[in-house]
């Protein structure tokens, strides 16, 4: 996960407004979860690991548990393989006894260093033993703060919208932004195109979506 955090972030344009929500939830007291919604495509995981690689270096010492549903080793993976991931983590970032249950766990790191907890990807859960609904997921104390992403038909905003999380919504690409990707993938391989070129490609609205591009 570690090296796809520095993968997804290699290839992100920073969009100002979207780092600076994030930035602003993360430093809230009274804000612990965030949802980030968004189309497949639109960059959502990038976003994250841009996000995030940064953080690190404002904050090397809270504590980060990223999972990246898509890129999980599991190939089905579901709410009960992330509890077991978290557990298998908390245990071993805060050098707690491995078989002890994720409830106690969370109880027993309430005094200890800040944690960000990032599931990415909750469209991808299976759909049929209350993954979705984060039925897995336990109540968390004060010092741990959760991210979450999805897409805006998922089942799952049904349910995070029950529980009342802030909610980010990513639009489309903006025509700056396409022009930037553009420009910055083609130069990794030592290709250029004219201005017109690629004012033409950024200005279709078939690729305001990152997999468009």
């Amino acid at each position: 996960h570690e090296a796809l955090m520095y993968h997804l972030a290699d290839g992100y344009i920073e969009d100002p407004a979207n780092i600076s929500n994030l930035n602003e939830w993360i430093e809230d007291p009274k804000e612990q979860f965030i949802v980030l919604r968004g189309d497949v495509g639109i960059g959502k995981s990038a976003l994250v690991a841009y996000w995030l690689r940064e953080q690190n270096k404002i904050r090397p010492d809270r504590k980060v548990i990223w999972h990246c549903v898509a890129y999980a080793s599991d190939k089905k993976d579901d709410g009960e393989a992330v509890r077991k991931r978290l557990t298998a983590e908390i245990s071993d970032l805060y050098q707690l006894p491995d078989d002890t249950k994720l409830e106690a766990l969370v109880e027993m790191i309430q005094d200890k260093d800040d944690l960000l907890i990032i599931i990415d990807g909750l469209e991808k859960f299976t759909t049929n033993d209350g993954s979705k609904q984060l039925l897995w997921l336990p109540r968390m104390p004060k010092n741990v703060k959760v991210m979450l992403t999805t897409t805006p038909d998922d089942e799952s905003m049904e349910s995070l919208t029950y529980r009342h999380w802030l909610c980010l919504t990513l639009p489309p690409l903006s025509i700056q932004i396409r022009s930037e990707i553009i420009q910055k993938y083609l130069i990794k391989y030592g290709k250029k195109l004219t201005e017109a070129q690629v004012d033409k490609i950024a200005n279709s609205k078939l690729f305001e979506n990152t997999s468009a591009l």
